[in-house]
């Protein structure tokens, strides 16, 4: 399970922009794919992961919400598809910074999704295991990350989990596309156009060039012919 969203708050004096993304930080995935400097979080509360883009250092501390966090590590190049830097907190964490609600709130919410699953027949291990996944409240997640053992059939697990969980799964190369034709399609057609127009430009000044030194050179050039 893991958590992903944007978020803004004063870091460094300043009001920065960043994604905090929440993972399982005991071997769940959805982590940095590389520390350069310190380590990857490995206690379920208090300790934060961040790219090197937000000017944070090992050991500061970085309030968010009504807690504060101890950095442990920094990326290098850990950014979102808007180059805003990544900001890595265990799935507790990023959820209490997300949500914020009322514990008492989050205990009822909790109840009610137990006896939900328990009332369609679900085991108390089963319920306890798919409860993150129908809770509304601070437990929400975004995601359930998936690793196929080898040999694994890809197709028949996507089918599985949408006939009998009803969630739409995509695979890596699928997320892929799905960023690069929408996210990304507007941003990469600007990129276009830009280049496209300077190189429009370049020619133009280049030909440009070429005239005025042939026009400067029209005598010697006739000079040399009549030689």
């Amino acid at each position: 399970p893991m958590v992903i969203y944007s978020a803004q708050r004063e870091i460094g004096a300043k009001a920065q922009q960043f994604t905090v993304i929440g993972y399982d930080v005991f071997g769940g995935l959805g982590g940095p794919g590389a520390v350069a400097r310190g380590r990857a979080i490995e206690a379920a509360r208090a300790e934060l992961g961040a790219d090197h883009k937000l000017g944070l250092a090992l050991d500061d501390r970085v309030p968010l919400g009504t807690d504060a966090y101890t950095v442990v590590g920094v990326t290098q190049g850990a950014v979102d598809s808007g180059g805003n830097p990544l900001v890595y907190l265990s799935l507790p964490d990023a959820q209490q910074v997300q949500f914020q609600q009322d514990n008492r709130a989050l205990v009822a919410a909790r109840a009610a999704n137990l006896q939900r699953l328990e009332r369609a027949g679900y085991s108390a291990e089963q319920a306890a295991r798919l409860l993150p996944l129908l809770s509304t409240s601070g437990d929400t997640i975004n995601a359930v990350l998936i690793t196929l053992a080898p040999g694994a059939d890809g197709v028949q697990v996507a089918q599985h989990i949408r006939d009998w969980l009803y969630f739409n799964v995509y695979t890596t190369a699928e997320q892929r596309q799905l960023m690069v034709e929408g996210r990304l399609a507007r941003k990469s057609a600007v990129l276009g156009l830009f280049r496209a127009l300077l190189i429009v430009v370049s020619i133009v000044i280049i030909a440009l060039i070429i005239y005025v030194l042939t026009i400067e050179k029209i005598r010697s050039i006739a000079t040399l012919k009549l030689i």
